[in-house]
């Protein structure tokens, strides 16, 4: 298979329908090393992305690829790279990992990824990160299909109605929130999981999300789970774990419900690897 076929499949796979809505979804031509042009030339196969590019172009697909699809589309970019050849043979072969076999629920995963997804676009982010109003205000609209008034908001986050109501318009002219004929908000996508642009292009958004996630935590947080191991490991197997562990993290969307019940909890579920230095 040639890399742009690898490239497209991969695409899709992470639910971008169309080169286009991958491109400008992800902030165009402000975020990315080089033209929409450029990039429509990649995936026709009329060039190859350099190698600085290629972790760019993953990074923009918003999932960490298991291992399968990671070792295809390292091997069409480096037999295409390398040419034909013993040289190219050796380092390919090298990557070749035929035992292993994806998790029984990839197939489930990749179809909610492609089905049932919104992409976010990097202004949309900046609007939810705005303010810790906003942001919570964004998340609950997200997890329940409820039309929310600002003073019903204002009881589940706890801030007031008039700075709600701001936060309600933000939010609509954005595209994240519908207003109704009866004055009440909405999620503008329904039951659609949102998917966040790449961390490394938003550091300050995504640092102020982290401080709204933690003063959360630290006035209401209940923990139900903490457990931390500290191991010796080789980086290419840590690399390996860390994409099992990201993809059992996305599989845990299998259990959200927009549906209020007696039983149902509001919580927050963390991945971290931490590598402390050579040893």
């Amino acid at each position: 298979m040639k890399f742009c076929d690898c490239l497209v499949s991969a695409r899709r796979k992470a639910g971008f329908k169309t080169a286009y809505q991958f491109y400008v979804s992800n902030g165009g031509a402000k975020t990315w090393p080089f033209s929409f042009a450029h990039y429509t030339h990649i995936e026709k196969g009329r060039t190859l992305p350099k190698p600085d590019h290629l972790p760019f172009i993953i990074s923009m697909m918003r999932f960490v690829p298991d291992r399968a699809d990671m070792l295809a589309i390292l091997d069409c970019y480096l037999r295409e790279y390398l040419g034909d050849g013993a040289g190219a043979e050796y380092i390919t072969g090298m990557l070749a990992d035929k035992e292993r076999k994806p998790a029984p629920v990839r197939d489930h995963a990749v179809w909610n990824k492609q089905a049932n997804s919104h992409h976010l676009s990097p202004e949309q982010l900046q609007t939810m990160a705005a303010d810790a109003c906003t942001y919570w205000c964004s998340v609950v609209l997200t997890l329940d299909n409820t039309e929310y008034t600002a003073r019903s908001m204002s009881s589940s986050i706890g801030y007031p109605g008039k700075k709600v109501s701001l936060s309600f318009e933000k939010l609509r002219r954005a595209g994240l929130a519908v207003k109704t004929d009866s004055g009440r908000y909405r999620n503008a996508y329904g039951d659609k999981m949102l998917t966040l642009p790449a961390m490394k292009m938003l550091r300050p958004e995504m640092s102020r999300i982290e401080g709204y996630m933690t003063n959360r935590e630290r006035n209401t947080g209940e923990y139900r789970l903490k457990q931390v191991l500290m191991l010796r490991m080789e980086r290419g197997a840590m690399n390996g774990f860390k994409a099992d562990l990201c993809k059992a993290l996305g599989n845990s969307q299998a259990y959200n419900t927009t549906v209020k019940t007696a039983d149902t909890g509001f919580f927050v579920l963390r991945a971290e690897i931490v590598e402390l230095g050579n040893f």
